[in-house]
């Protein structure tokens, strides 16, 4: 990853994931495990996107079954129509949660990449062993 900036150790630890770094340019400091803290952030917000649209276009496919008439609203379908409205919004694929999750899902990926990067460029023993990331992978199946 040649993302143009200059990693270095600003503090060290006996735990390496609370080894202060200092990223150049930019001037942030941060530890590996703050940055574990974020990807995990942003994983669970992903989770919660993707629960939230299922459930939205469950909603609207129902409201559409049961109520084909929202397309020709009327007074008295108002209710209706609001409730079809909101979910409607909400899966947008320019204004709703698709590029929200889109945006954080990319977000994660960089982070992550810049991890291995930075792991690797400063040495330091942070990276998940094969055995952690079976653990994970299995875990992600089971969930």
């Amino acid at each position: 990853m040649n993302d143009g900036y200059i990693y270095s150790v600003k503090k060290t630890d006996d735990d390496a994931l609370e080894t202060l770094i200092e990223k150049s340019n930019i001037k942030a400091d941060f530890t590996p495990r703050q940055m574990l803290n974020d990807q995990e952030s942003a994983r669970r917000v992903i989770k919660e996107l993707k629960g939230k649209l299922d459930i939205e276009t469950k909603k609207c496919d129902n409201i559409e079954h049961h109520h084909p008439f929202v397309k020709d609203m009327t007074l008295e379908q108002l209710y209706t129509c609001h409730m079809y409205y909101e979910a409607k919004a909400l899966i947008d694929p320019i204004r709703g949660i698709p590029p929200k999750l889109k945006e954080v899902e990319d977000v994660l990926k960089e982070s992550e990449e810049e991890f291995i990067h930075i792991a690797k460029e400063l040495d330091l023993d942070i990276l998940p062993t094969q055995e952690e990331v079976v653990e994970e992978a299995v875990a992600k199946i089971v969930d």
